[in-house]
């Protein structure tokens, strides 16, 4: 495909090429340079090495490939190891150096353009070893270091206690870590993450990020005796677009561009503001915050905070109050934000809140004497909560008769309440209640009753003034940058689960669903309810050989585990469950938009996922809002509520309803329609699944509520008891679980429940000797058959299955060898022939299967029928339609022999 990768990204190219403004002394010096040396390390893979074809590779050297576009191809990397490299930029040998760090020690010598890239050190141990959750945990261990790295220092100067050895490089650091020569190595993410993979190390795990030091910041320096060079290079780093960043570092690793993609106007928001002022409440609120007893501020908050410093390269300053004091302070703009608040009607008008970073559920305590409470509700009973907490919005929705008792006390005050019988129970976090049941031996007194997860007061987010709207947009796109391996160690760090470490004496992960006398008998009359299943709705809901499946369908069926319900699945069109639903024949629509309409006769639950409309057009097209939809013919879904929002909203629509995604994403691609609405996940579901590669999904910016895409679960509201348990068994469902049930599903969202890892895998000691003996590897496939595969003009092999080749070459560490092939005959005739070792092919081909074995299938395409328009003005239903017509085929194309077994009375023409 990688035509239409120049064809996507060369606007991108452009735009930096006129990014770059040189002024005229600038160019005259450009102008006058034949070479420009960089200077980059030979063996810190991924980010720059040299490869078994002695060629600079890796982050760096495609950073200069970047570079070299906007200043003429001067640039040339010069490959050794870092003291080499250090000592001949500082000398001016050599004109530049990639991947320094700005330190004082260096200031002297080097200008440093704007960093590019930041990346975390993290802690390694062996597998059948401790686990060392912090620097602090390596007290009398010994931890393996390169020579020459600043982590020598730093950890004679902080840690004395942590005995260091050291090797030549990181591969040697490593290894001697799988032999047990030493307890730990710390060093950078990305390049023990390649390491581990590259070169098989398999008893290593990443333990923890070392959460006491910045992430390493990586830029270009310059020596002091060109500021000119200095200038053209910053200015050239700053011009290539973030979009390319991004392309390159997920190529390498899963570190992130140390670029918010920020605006010029938040920029300069941040270059004003020069630091930034929170507050918190001064309670000791383990492990969340707390303070040590040289009253220095630790705890899970205190480390999200750090890590949001490190992606804005903006100090954040911290004072602390009582919280009801603080809440105060924040609302009267007297700090920049504060920390742990969750958004309620009175705190909306003066702070504006950021996206979640952190998701605890809830908890209430209880004497073990008064845990039945929660089954009557807490009806008169005190519940005791912090003054000025958010939770009494969960106490006067789910405890409306109970007596709520306000105290300005911490956490372990409410703990004391309960045992002092003060109160009856009380209400936090899990984790805060969790660590005092352990650290005061109270768990055989009291006791957790309750907990559950809750959308809005379980997700930790910051309160920001809301007079300074940049700060908010800010905020969020650190948040959103995050990686899933930072929020992980975090987590784990405070959440730890082994004796040693963790905090936790109650499962978090199965939380309790508190059913009133009334729901446990609806449910035991009736133990099954009926729930609605469509065809065509992926990823949410649809059918594989005749069983359920989807996203809303795994909701549904944990839900009903949950409260103890059994499932039984309708299925039908969408229509006709409509039709259905309304007639009470069906109890439960799942995977189902909310509309005004359908809120007339029913109850909606919170929604399980968010999602985003969106419009499919082919690529190229001019289509970018919904004004662009007026006079346009529009694929849309019948009997959908969002069709006939959007028919309302724009009469000027010229609509073409569908049955599903699949008829609406096909009328788009070959031309039938212009576009297609529906879901981002819908959509990016089906035209991956299909390879409709010619058509790409632009979402839209809606406010309407009724245009939104959110699934939820929906009950008729004379069923409104059934209504209430699906409801609580969706609030007890974990952050854990969302993650599982989403990661298998959705492809990519843009909610902190998404992440990507890369997948692991381990080789046996055969198949690593096998690869050593056969390091190039023989191959071939079919030389005009794009966008899968080709060989160009210049016998290069190009198309998706030369990029997935590729891959396999970066993680196997091995070559292979492209032979080109004539004709796809001709690939046959090399494979029998033993030519080649790798042939691509469809599975199960009926010529190789003899003489070769198929690996599982990497991608997945239908086959479609071609005419000329002038022939068939209408989609064909079956190739029974084309009988005595002419049908061109591919010889020897495996699908040909099954086509001709189920079809035998076409008329074949094989070409």
């Amino acid at each position: 495909m990688k035509w239409l990768w120049i064809m996507i990204f060369f606007p991108f190219l452009l735009l930096a090429q006129e990014g770059l403004v040189l002024s005229s002394e600038e160019k005259a010096w450009l102008d006058a340079q034949k070479e420009i040396t960089i200077g980059a390390m030979d063996d810190w893979a991924p980010i720059n090495f040299v490869d078994y074809h002695g060629r600079a590779s890796g982050i760096g050297a495609e950073i200069v490939v970047e570079l070299n576009k906007l200043l003429e191809g001067k640039l040339k990397i010069v490959s050794d190891n870092w003291k080499s490299v250090y000592e001949q930029a500082k000398e001016g040998k050599i004109d530049a150096i990639m991947d320094i760090t700005d330190k004082p020690e260096r200031q002297e010598f080097f200008y440093f353009t704007r960093a590019y890239l930041h990346i975390p050190h993290v802690i390694v141990s062996h597998k059948d070893g401790a686990s060392f959750g912090s620097l602090d945990a390596l007290y009398g261990k010994t931890v393996a270091l390169e020579k020459n790295v600043g982590t020598i220092q730093d950890l004679r100067t902080h840690f004395p206690g942590i005995a260091v050895k050291t090797y030549d490089n990181t591969s040697m650091a490593l290894h001697a870590l799988a032999m047990k020569e030493v307890d730990a190595y710390v060093g950078n993410r990305a390049v023990v993450t390649y390491k581990i993979e590259q070169e098989f190390l398999n008893s290593l795990k990443i333990d923890a990020l070392d959460l006491t030091r910045k992430s390493i910041p990586l830029s270009l320096g310059v020596t002091k005796t060109n500021p000119v060079l200095f200038s053209i290079l910053q200015k050239s780093i700053e011009a290539i677009p973030r979009q390319k960043w991004v392309e390159i570092f997920s190529k390498w690793s899963n570190e992130k561009p140390l670029s918010l993609d920020l605006s010029a106007e938040e920029r300069a928001y941040l270059k004003t503001k020069k630091a930034l002022y929170f507050v918190s409440g001064n309670e000791e609120w383990k492990p969340f915050l707390f303070w040590d007893k040289n009253e220095q501020m630790k705890g899970l908050e205190y480390d999200f905070l750090k890590l949001l410093e490190s992606y804005l390269s903006l100090p954040i300053y911290v004072t602390s109050l009582p919280w009801s004091e603080a809440l105060k302070e924040a609302r009267a703009h007297h700090f920049d934000g504060i920390i742990s608040a969750s958004p309620t009607p009175e705190r909306l008008n003066d702070l504006s809140f950021s996206n979640a970073y952190y998701i605890s559920p809830l908890a209430i305590l209880t004497r073990r004497e008064n845990v039945s409470d929660v089954n009557r509700n807490f009806e008169n009973k005190r519940i005791a909560l912090i003054e000025g907490s958010a939770f009494v919005l969960h106490i006067k929705e789910h405890f409306p008769k109970a007596k709520i008792v306000y105290t300005k006390k911490d956490t372990h005050g409410l703990a004391m309440m309960v045992l002092n019988k003060e109160v009856d129970a009380a209400i936090d976090n899990l984790l805060p209640f969790a660590s005092i049941l352990k650290e005061k031996y109270f768990d055989n007194k009291l006791e957790i009753a309750y907990s559950l997860y809750s959308e809005t007061l379980s997700s930790f987010q910051y309160g920001l003034r809301n007079d300074e709207p940049l700060l908010l947009s800010i905020i969020n796109k650190a948040i959103d940058a995050y990686s899933m391996d930072e929020r992980k160690s975090i987590k784990e760090r405070w959440e730890g689960e082994d004796e040693h470490t963790s905090l936790l004496t109650h499962d978090v992960r199965k939380p309790l669903v508190t059913l009133t006398q009334e729901e446990k008998q609806w449910i035991q009359k009736h133990p099954i309810m009926s729930v609605s299943n469509e065809p065509d709705f992926p990823p949410f809901d649809f059918m594989k050989e005749g069983k359920a499946i989807g996203l809303g369908v795994d909701y549904i069926n944990l839900v009903a585990q949950k409260v103890g319900l059994h499932v039984n699945y309708v299925q039908a069109t969408w229509e006709d469950l409509l039709k259905r639903f309304e007639a009470g024949n069906v109890d439960v629509l799942q995977s189902v938009y909310l509309t005004k309409k359908r809120q007339k006769y029913a109850f909606f639950t919170t929604p399980f996922f968010t999602n985003y409309p969106a419009m499919a057009v082919r690529k190229g097209s001019a289509i970018t809002t919904l004004e662009d939809l007026k006079g346009k013919k529009v694929a849309l879904m019948r009997g959908y509520g969002t069709s006939e929002k959007l028919l309302r909203d724009i009469p000027e629509i010229k609509p073409i309803m569908c049955s599903n995604v699949y008829e609406a994403l096909h009328l788009v691609s070959f031309g039938e329609a212009d576009v297609a609405f529906d879901s981002v996940g819908t959509m990016s579901y089906a035209i991956m699944e299909q390879m409709f590669t010619n058509l790409t999904i632009r979402k839209v910016d809606v406010s309407d509520k009724e245009l939104s895409s959110d699934v939820h679960f929906a009950v008729k509201k004379e069923n409104a008891i059934l209504y209430s348990i699906l409801q609580k068994g969706l609030d007890a469902i974990t952050p854990e679980e969302h993650i599982l049930l989403r990661s298998k599903w959705v492809f990519n969202t843009d909610t902190y429940f998404s992440g990507t890892q890369k997948p692991s895998f381990e080789l046996s000691e055969e198949e690593q000797q096998w690869l050593k003996e056969h390091p190039v590897i023989r191959f071939t496939g079919d030389p005009r058959y794009l966008p899968y595969e080709a060989f160009d003009k210049e016998s290069k092999y190009i198309g998706i299955v030369a990029e997935l080749l590729q891959s396999v070459e970066e993680k196997l560490g091995i070559y292979v060898e492209k032979i080109p092939s004539l004709t796809w005959q001709d690939a046959l005739l090399k494979a029998k022939n033993k030519e080649v070792d790798i042939i691509s092919a469809y599975e199960n081909d009926t010529i190789l299967s003899a003489t070769h074995l198929s690996t599982k299938s990497y991608v997945s395409s239908p086959l479609v029928i071609v005419t000329r328009k002038d022939k068939h003005k209408y989609f064909l239903n079956s190739l029974l339609d084309l009988e005595n017509q002419k049908i061109a085929i591919i010889k020897d194309y495996s699908y040909i022999h099954a086509l001709k077994a189920t079809y035998p009375k076409l008329h074949y023409v094989e070409v």
